[in-house]
């Protein structure tokens, strides 16, 4: 009778001993996203502001990036804040990586040339907005600019 048994049991699981699962739904998570921040650590008179910034998507899903904005504070010397700006966002494919751009104007000083010296020190933080939220990462810089001739619109 166990013998019976057995070969019932083994012919019930078919050919294959392997059971399979099904596939587990995907579900994203912001914590598969990933950024990774390159701008310069100074700027100089005639300098264009600019930045790049690899976004990793290590999830499941496509993702989209509907804008990167970045903040700026002065946290040393006498500059103008700068103002906040934005970039377009772009769709990175699941177990993908890729590149978004930021550029702005030359650094300036009002009203004409700035003194000598004339140092400060920012930070800036920027922010992706992804459809699951935002990925945040931070970048300081010092600005160099001495009798910058650069004068702002």
């Amino acid at each position: 009778m166990r013998l019976v048994l057995a070969f019932a049991v083994l012919t019930a699981c078919g050919n294959d001993p392997v059971h399979h699962l099904p596939d587990a739904p995907c579900v994203p998570a912001l914590a598969d996203y990933s950024i990774m921040l390159s701008t310069p650590q100074a700027y100089a008179c005639h300098d264009p502001f600019h930045a790049s910034i690899v976004f990793t998507n290590a999830s499941c899903a496509p993702v989209t990036v509907a804008d990167v904005k970045v903040t700026g504070t002065v946290t040393n010397g006498a500059c103008t804040p700068p103002p906040p700006g934005m970039s377009g966002g772009i769709t990175i494919s699941a177990h993908n990586s890729g590149t978004l751009t930021f550029a702005g104007g030359m650094f300036c000083c009002k009203p004409g040339a700035c003194p000598t010296p004339f140092q400060c020190d920012e930070h800036y933080i920027w922010t992706v907005d992804t459809d699951l939220g935002p990925v945040t990462a931070t970048a300081d810089a010092h600005l160099s600019l001495d009798a910058c001739d650069v004068i702002c619109p």
